[in-house]
């Protein structure tokens, strides 16, 4: 999970402006063949942060799907994203 925090983090781009500090937690699914979709927030901050939250993880790269009994499944994800101000 922490992985693909990172992933998001690095794909995110700081809404111009002021910068917020929170917490976000969006959703996805990550279907049979890999893809992700169906990205939303479930607790958002601000909505130029949402918006920013949500592209970032529609840049994922493909995942490999999981998998039960042999078959690949669609596997579904919560994911915390934190905004600190840097120093």
């Amino acid at each position: 999970m922490g992985a693909i925090v990172k992933q998001i983090q690095d794909n995110f781009e700081y809404p111009a402006g002021s910068r917020s500090e929170g917490q976000v937690f969006a959703s996805f699914i990550v279907g049979a063949s890999g893809e992700v979709r169906a990205v939303k927030m479930v607790k958002g901050l601000t909505p130029a942060y949402d918006a920013a939250t949500l592209a970032a993880i529609s840049k994922l790269p493909r995942f490999v799907p999981g998998k039960q009994s042999g078959q690949a499944v669609a596997v579904s994800f919560t994911v915390p994203i934190i905004f600190k101000e840097q120093p």
